[in-house]
């Protein structure tokens, strides 16, 4: 989709102001990777204080039979925060798409699109004349990995505890 499919740069200022508003645009974009990375941390780490407790509650003896209820709502949040963390993951999967495509737009009216070449590269398209040939799966698919380990992990638990004598 061209958003700026009606901009026309006549004057040096103009292109001027277009830088600036490309390398606020880039500053964004490292932000917004910044907070994603600290809130991947942030779960991961509440969630493994969460498998922490359940293992440690099953090792000093208090055992799933005494209090079912209390180890079940505790794997139960877990799973529900490890399903809000896969949705987080969708709606930053949303704003990466948006900042990509906003990026490689205004580098259309740059005379080098080095973040499109990047991204390219890392989507395995070849650039028009680049003999280079890469393949790598979107940072948000392999992100999904761990809160699905979690809720793994999480069943798991459930299973072992009130199911497996």
């Amino acid at each position: 989709m061209k958003y700026l499919a009606n901009l026309k740069l006549q004057s040096a200022e103009e292109r001027t102001t277009l830088v600036k508003q490309y390398e606020i645009l880039i500053g964004a974009q490292n932000s917004f990777n910044n907070m994603r990375s600290v809130t991947n941390m942030f779960y991961a780490s509440v969630n493994s204080i969460i498998i922490a407790s359940l293992s440690y509650g099953k090792d000093v003896g208090i055992t799933p039979n005494a209090h079912p209820i209390i180890f079940l709502t505790i794997a139960s949040m877990g799973a529900i925060l490890c399903i809000s963390w896969i949705l987080l993951l969708f709606n930053h999967a949303k704003i990466i798409h948006t900042y990509n495509n906003l990026i490689k737009e205004v580098e259309s009216y740059l005379p080098a699109p080095l973040f499109t070449v990047s991204i390219n590269l890392l989507d395995g398209k070849r650039t028009p004349g680049s003999t280079v040939d890469t393949s790598s799966e979107g940072l948000p698919k392999k992100e999904l990995l761990v809160p699905i380990f979690f809720i793994t992990a999480y069943v798991t638990y459930a299973f072992s505890s009130f199911f497996i004598v």
